[in-house]
């Protein structure tokens, strides 16, 4: 699987790219039709890194003030 993936601007490209994270087949596609089913989920990304072997994803959302 990939690590330290950057997408800027959003999704690009081919959008079923799978990520492996811990053993667990990632589709960007997937975490956009979950998202985008929250009307107030301005912008969003998605962040892999490692851990020493381990892959770790962090989801970052922007919403309005007025939720948080």
């Amino acid at each position: 699987g990939r690590t330290f993936l950057h997408l800027p601007g959003g999704i690009l490209g081919r959008v079923d790219d799978m990520l492996i994270v811990r053993g667990i087949n990632v589709y960007p596609s997937a975490l956009a039709d979950v998202l985008h089913r929250f009307p107030d989920v301005a912008e969003y990304r998605v962040i892999v890194t490692r851990e020493g072997s381990m892959d770790e994803i962090a989801l970052q959302v922007e919403c309005p003030p007025t939720l948080v």
